[in-house]
């Protein structure tokens, strides 16, 4: 057994050089993906605010989830669905009240780098949501990339 060790294992030093070199990213990101940003802004006093208790949001068409049960929290960052058009997003406030928002988009492919291929990049064209919660969502910024700024401002009712 120790020859074998003393015989292959001046292989196996390089290899795990390799291995694990070969996983760093150029600028040290391996995050390229473009998100929807909406921050959350009062309709009382007309500012970003970190609501909720407990805030599940998932997508529609994978039921995935996507955030879950987020407290005191700003603003939400969500994927958005490259091999598709539009999206629908749940926000589940409580086990009883939720809001739904819609978005159609297009889309497009972008070279980033040999290293990290290609990113989407999006254009948003609508937004509709249910109103239980939400007062109103203004687009601030529809062309989304894998910079993240604001998109959209969601207005809620607060107490303040």
């Amino acid at each position: 057994m120790m020859h074998l060790q003393k015989k292959y294992g001046y292989l196996l030093l390089p290899l795990l050089f390799l291995l694990l070199t070969s996983c760093e990213e150029e600028n040290g990101s391996s995050n390229v993906r473009s998100l929807v940003r909406f921050n959350f802004i009062s309709s009382t006093i007309k500012e970003q605010v970190s609501l909720f208790d407990s805030l599940t949001v998932t997508a529609e068409e994978t039921q995935d989830t996507l955030i879950y049960k987020a407290s005191s929290i700003n603003h939400i960052s969500l994927p958005l669905p490259y091999e598709e058009q539009q999206v629908t997003y749940m926000l589940s406030y409580s086990a009883q009240v939720r809001d739904t928002v819609w978005l159609t988009y297009t889309n497009a492919a972008h070279f980033i780098s040999m290293q990290q291929g290609i990113s989407m990049y999006y254009t948003i064209k609508t937004v509709e949501h249910t109103k239980h919660l939400i007062d109103s969502i203004v687009t601030q910024n529809p062309a989304i990339n894998e910079t993240e700024k604001e998109n959209f401002q969601m207005y809620f009712t607060t107490t303040e």
